[in-house]
């Protein structure tokens, strides 16, 4: 009884920790700056940025979990995750 472990399902679930991760991060981010309230436009505009990292993150995780489960290719997932980070970097 081997299991055999395809490179897909290494990279799905090596994807889907970093996202998992991004995800806790922002979250954290974005429940600091609720509770110092400081400047309200800035903190407005900053908000807007954290919620759009994690529904980014929570497409990130969509797609890796698609790649461990072989329902996507490899060079499709590796598109769109870099579109993704791309986003992300220009938002910060």
């Amino acid at each position: 009884m081997s299991i055999k472990i395809k490179a897909n399902q290494i990279v799905g679930l090596m994807f889907t920790v970093i996202n998992l991760l991004w995800i806790i991060y922002q979250t954290y981010f974005f429940l600091a700056y609720r509770l110092k309230k400081d400047v309200l436009w800035l903190i407005m505009i900053r908000e807007g940025i954290l919620i759009t990292n994690v529904i980014i993150g929570c497409i990130g995780v969509c797609l890796s979990l698609s790649l461990l489960g072989n329902k996507l290719e490899m060079k499709y997932f590796l598109i769109f995750e870099a579109i993704l980070l791309l986003i992300e970097f220009y938002l910060i």
